[in-house]
């Protein structure tokens, strides 16, 4: 039976255009032999998580999901994958040498969405993050030139800066799918199933998450000491580039259920330019200090 998960309407390049404009922006300061690479992993990680999320039924997204496995496997074996998208994992895991658990952890974190279950404790929270981002930053330190442990603790802690800030953007419409990202210890009488709850019933979780993003924002900035000095600008400015919608929330009083928060281009622009003038010695932000935790300890897996 056809199923449209089966055809690719973009390529690589237009994926990231059509999905991230931030993310866009800061991947054209990478140097330009990974360029391409780092627009197809990002390529297969949204091509996934659109197969998943956009699936008419639970039963055709966990079809999808399980073929998505499969071809990881079949990429891994260095066989032909089944899906034409998964040929842009398939390059990446050639010239990089990707851990296989690093994409089976993207795809493990899909099927936490896929059977969503509320997420009771910080602890779960952390690890959602890891599987549906961190994964993410790992795989990327690969593409940048590093593997260390020390890189990939701060990798993790980046991906999961950016997944929390979606998480804070993001309330108002994952409700409306039957969701909720926020822990439930953190809120307080949020009438989850009883209508729309109100900025002031998610305010107070929304501004401890971006909290504890910032701490994983600033955890992963250390990090940047481990790449390339040709790659640390273009990261250094993805960071501020996302972390800003967590700004633009907190100007708005953490009013998330109002609407979605957005960085005008203007804006944007802006951040590139001051990034561009910074120091690639001025990497910290200013944040308080604190112990970063993470679900369980990065070891190399290569």
């Amino acid at each position: 039976m056809y199923d449209s998960f089966d055809t690719i309407p973009y390529d690589d390049s237009e994926v990231i255009r059509h999905h991230s404009q931030s993310f866009s922006l800061a991947a054209q300061l990478l140097p330009r032999k990974i360029r391409g690479d780092v627009k197809k992993l990002y390529a297969w990680c949204r091509w996934c998580d659109n197969a998943v999320d956009d699936a008419p039924s639970r039963e055709l997204a966990q079809q999808r999901l399980q073929r998505l496995r499969l071809d990881v496997g079949l990429v891994y074996d260095n066989l032909q994958p089944i899906h034409g998208a998964s040929a842009w994992l398939a390059d990446v895991v050639c010239r990089y040498s990707i851990p296989k658990e690093y994409p089976l952890a993207l795809l493990a974190g899909m099927e936490m969405d896929l059977h969503h279950r509320p997420i009771q404790s910080q602890e779960d929270l952390l690890l959602y993050c890891h599987l549906a981002a961190g994964s993410v930053g790992l795989m990327m330190c690969f593409l940048l030139g590093t593997s260390s442990v020390q890189a990939l603790g701060h990798a993790n802690s980046l991906g999961m800066a950016m997944q929390m800030t979606n998480i804070a953007r993001d309330v108002k419409e994952d409700h409306a799918r039957g969701r909720c990202y926020l822990p439930e210890c953190w809120l307080d009488a949020v009438p989850l199933n009883e209508g729309l709850p109100t900025s002031k019933h998610v305010g107070g979780a929304v501004k401890r998450l971006l909290a504890m993003a910032d701490q994983h924002y600033a955890n992963g900035i250390k990090g940047l000491r481990y790449l390339p000095a040709s790659s640390i600008r273009a990261i250094r400015i993805a960071a501020d580039l996302y972390r800003e919608i967590g700004e633009t929330i907190r100007r708005h009083d953490y009013r998330v259920m109002d609407g979605r928060a957005f960085v005008p281009m203007s804006r944007k622009v802006l951040l590139v330019a001051s990034g561009l003038l910074r120091s690639r010695h001025q990497t910290a932000f200013a944040v308080s200090p604190t112990k970063i935790v993470h679900p369980f300890p990065f070891t190399p897996l290569s």
